[in-house]
């Protein structure tokens, strides 16, 4: 039963991340194309005419190349999603393109940061616009230096960061061996709200691929140009949705980081913390050793094996 439910999961994420963003950016091309684009004036009665002789073998192969093309595909939505986030340092121009994008999220965070430290909440407007300042904060990284240049980048970097700092721990390194420990039914909720973040993000991507081959098809004529910024339109739609999809994810990842990760010691085989004092401190020291990096002795026999089998040994 764990096995088929696994499979469905997989399938579903599938079906709404990759081979149905694929789909409408091949419907809309393909469309396009049947109208008579780019060599004549766009017909959509030509388009119904081409696109209504397809046979069933016809439509049997294109959706087969779909589904191929989607397979081929699919491994490329984490870049997708850091492109989006902004992640851009190792394109072209990438790095002078973050740093002028990320002024506008500085310049944002220091106009909140202000509002919320001036505003009399002993006031009505007061009150509404230091808790304006605070909601937006929420969603912005604490440091300044760590802000990315777009709003979905931004609101996971601080859902992330918040998740874990409240024990000190890197979520990044933590969440992949936090998962199998969380129960069924909030791990579900998790995975639905991370499949909308991506099923939202790929279909933003797909809309601004259209945009440009649509602009491209177009324009030898003239005609349809109305098409792109349609297109723009629902890009930008999808945009806001996985923005509001990551703060959704971040809230849950956060619950789940609160309920179980005491059990992450106990799974690591290690002697849980007494206190949260106590287990910042440790975090620190596990996070490096996972990154990796080099721990000296004094910290190294600061962490202590809780393994049953050596009890008493």
């Amino acid at each position: 039963m764990a096995a088929e439910a696994l499979a469905g999961r997989a399938s579903s994420r599938f079906l709404f991340v990759t081979l149905v963003p694929n789909a409408l950016l091949a419907l809309v091309v393909g469309t396009l194309l049947a109208a008579g684009a780019p060599n004549q004036s766009p017909s959509l009665s030509r388009a119904r005419d081409v696109l209504g002789a397809l046979s069933i073998g016809d439509a049997i192969g294109i959706a087969s190349l779909l589904v191929i093309a989607a397979v081929a595909v699919h491994p490329i939505q984490y870049p997708l999603i850091q492109l989006l986030e902004g992640y851009w340092h190792p394109l072209p121009w990438g790095s002078i393109l973050s740093e002028a994008a990320a002024q506008r999220y500085e310049r944002k965070y220091f106009a909140l940061r202000a509002a919320e430290r001036e505003a009399d909440p002993s006031t009505r407007s007061g009150f509404a616009t230091a808790s304006a300042a605070t909601a937006g904060l929420l969603w912005l990284p604490d440091d300044e230096v760590k802000l990315l240049p777009t709003s979905l980048g931004n609101t996971l970097r601080a859902g992330e960061e918040r998740a874990g700092a409240r024990y000190g721990l890197d979520i990044s390194l933590v969440m992949p061996r936090l998962v199998p420990l969380i129960a069924p039914d909030i791990r579900e909720r998790l995975a639905d709200r991370r499949n909308q973040l991506d099923a939202a993000a790929r279909l933003c991507v797909a809309n601004l691929v259209a945009v440009v081959v649509s602009a491209a098809l177009l324009l030898p004529t003239g005609d349809w140009l109305y098409v792109p910024l349609l297109l723009f339109g629902v890009a930008w739609i999808c945009y806001r949705a996985s923005v509001a999809a990551a703060q959704g994810y971040c809230v849950e990842m956060a619950a789940a980081v609160d309920l179980y990760h005491r059990q992450l010691w106990h799974a690591l085989a290690l002697q849980p913390p007494l206190n949260l004092k106590q287990e910042r401190d440790r975090a620190e020291i596990i996070n490096a050793y996972l990154r990796g990096e080099e721990i000296g002795d004094n910290a190294a026999r600061s962490i202590t094996w809780n393994d049953p089998t050596t009890r008493g040994q």
